[in-house]
């Protein structure tokens, strides 16, 4: 395929490995080929990660319709019961998720209630950094809890993952082969993504990074056109939206052939102080929408059976409603966990809004950290332990 515009990247110190939005960027020391047929026999599944980002509110996202306090707690901002979408006999679904109906009643929908971590911190950026690096609250880590997971995936591909919306993240690191492509796919794969030496202004080192970096893209890039060469259309419709593009982009790369271990998503802001009612509602409906249509696509292209979807956010929001028709930080929040192989159902105790802690917020009941050790060790069956070693959860995600 023939390039026929440039795009040039000038790093410095602190840039050279945290490349802008709609640059291809590898982070990588790996080798560029397969990793070596010794390495471990991981599974194929694919991770689709999906930020919620700024901190979803959970109380109207999986609603406890049936608790007193909840109305009591949100005069104003709590959902109508005649809206409500009945999941079970405690739990219902904003109506915006009407779209994921279909998931859930086909089994192929887990809802992980009131997911955090011990010692919650209400910061976007202290608590954002927790979720993606897998740290304590204590504990400061600089890579992404996938970085070192990647090498381990015996991944025969030239990538390891694509981010297509927001930061690094999870991602974030020197061992994994990582794209990151913001925008429109076609465009993206026609540009030449070039890095402009400027000796003198970087040590050897980090001259020999840029030159690796620099194969690694052009690696990429070109299995990439390859694959898009051969295309077969999607032909299922995604919101015209942002985030609709991400999913949509993720539904035609595995099309394509580009079974990679992970994919990244994001949607916001979920950040919702004031006006949260029409904000909330309008996300959660792209959201939803999104997700089915990338179902739909996946089903179609014969990839859903090896599919599993993640979503994460910072923190959920206080339950009580502030003055402002918002909703400010809180703690614990659901996850959604869907793939053609998810075992369905809610998953966690449902928490009891009448029992509050002093500061009004919920107590987690289960640990992100947990969830992670399960995607490593059941979903990719890797014999690996994430940082400080957790169990894994106490339930399977998956059905066999």
């Amino acid at each position: 395929m023939k390039h026929n515009t440039s795009k040039a990247f000038n790093p410095t110190r602190r840039s050279l490995l945290q490349l802008g939005a709609g640059l291809a960027a590898i982070h990588a020391v790996s080798p560029v080929l397969a990793w070596a047929d010794s390495a471990p026999k991981a599974s194929r599944k694919t991770v689709i990660l999906v930020q919620l980002q700024g901190g979803n509110d959970g109380l109207n996202t999986l609603i406890p319709y049936r608790q007193d306090s909840y109305y009591a707690l949100r005069p104003t901002l709590h959902i109508n019961k005649e809206q409500q979408l009945t999941l079970n006999d405690e739990l219902a679904f904003h109506p915006s998720l009407q779209a994921l109906l279909p998931s859930w009643n086909a089994g192929q929908l887990a809802l992980l209630q009131n997911v955090g971590y011990p010692s919650p911190i209400l910061s976007h950026f202290r608590s954002i950094e927790i979720w993606e690096t897998a740290s304590a609250s204590d504990q400061y880590l600089k890579s992404g809890w996938l970085d070192p997971v990647l090498p381990h995936m015996a991944n025969p591909l030239p990538c390891d993952a694509i981010v297509l919306g927001g930061a690094l993240g999870p991602l974030n690191g020197t061992r994994g082969r990582v794209l990151a492509l913001d925008g429109n796919l076609d465009q993206f794969l026609k540009r030449q993504h070039v890095f402009n030496m400027q000796y003198g202004q970087q040590s050897s080192g980090e001259q020999q990074a840029i030159v690796r970096l620099q194969q690694q893209v052009n690696q990429g890039v070109a299995w990439l056109n390859k694959l898009h060469d051969s295309e077969q259309p999607v032909n299922t419709t995604f919101p015209r939206h942002p985030f609709g593009m991400q999913a949509n982009n993720v539904a035609r790369l595995m099309g394509m052939g580009a079974e990679l271990p992970v994919y990244k998503l994001a949607l916001g802001s979920f950040d919702t102080h004031r006006g949260q009612a029409n904000t909330h509602a309008q996300l959660l409906k792209v959201f939803a929408e999104s997700m089915s249509a990338l179902r739909t696509a996946l089903i179609d292209s014969g990839h859903w059976d090896n599919t599993l979807v993640m979503t994460f956010s910072e923190f959920g929001r206080r339950p009580k409603e502030n003055g402002s028709g918002g909703t400010d930080h809180g703690t614990g929040a659901p996850v959604f966990v869907m793939g053609g192989q998810v075992k369905g159902g809610v998953y966690g105790d449902t928490f009891d809004l009448s029992q509050l802690t002093d500061n009004g917020n919920m107590t987690y009941g289960l640990d992100f950290h947990s969830l992670y050790q399960s995607v490593v060790s059941e979903v990719w069956q890797l014999d690996y332990a994430l940082p400080d070693k957790p169990a894994p959860l106490p339930f399977k995600l998956l059905t066999a």
